[in-house]
């Protein structure tokens, strides 16, 4: 091996002011940012978001859909749509849930959860420590 490649395996694996005979290169220094340095910005997953929504009718359904298309949950409130019109909505909107890959979870009567591919929706079962049932017979498992 020449004795540039042994310097360079000795600058790389012992830092270069390890050696005596180092010669100082004057280097240009390294292009910058706008704010003068040399980062990259690294960012973490997005802020999650939930909408509690109550529509009044099923001319609403266009809406809550693009709510989940911009990867929003969406938690409704069905107590003040008609009847006739509920079942039509939920429907609705199940069927468009499912085209994005989501989730959806009936949390009372009037009340639905609906989620896009990236928010899971589980119910408690008993492997977390709650026997499944309604909301007045949520209790903790005892051994």
């Amino acid at each position: 091996m020449s004795a540039d490649v042994m310097q360079r395996m000795k600058d790389f694996f012992l830092g270069p002011q390890a050696m005596g005979d180092y010669e100082e290169e004057h280097e240009e220094p390294a292009e910058t940012t706008k704010r003068g340095r040399n980062i990259s910005v690294l960012h973490g997953a997005p802020l999650a978001e939930t909408l509690v929504l109550e529509p009044r009718s099923f001319d609403d359904a266009l809406s809550i859909i693009s709510h989940l298309r911009e990867k929003r949950q969406v938690i409704l409130n069905l107590h003040t749509v008609p009847a006739d019109e509920r079942q039509r909505l939920v429907d609705f909107l199940s069927g468009a849930t499912l085209a994005l890959d989501g989730y959806q979870e009936r949390v009372s009567e009037t009340i639905f959860a609906f989620s896009p591919s990236n928010h899971k929706i589980s119910r408690p079962t008993e492997q977390w420590g709650i026997v499944a049932g309604g909301h007045r017979d949520l209790a903790y498992k005892v051994k």
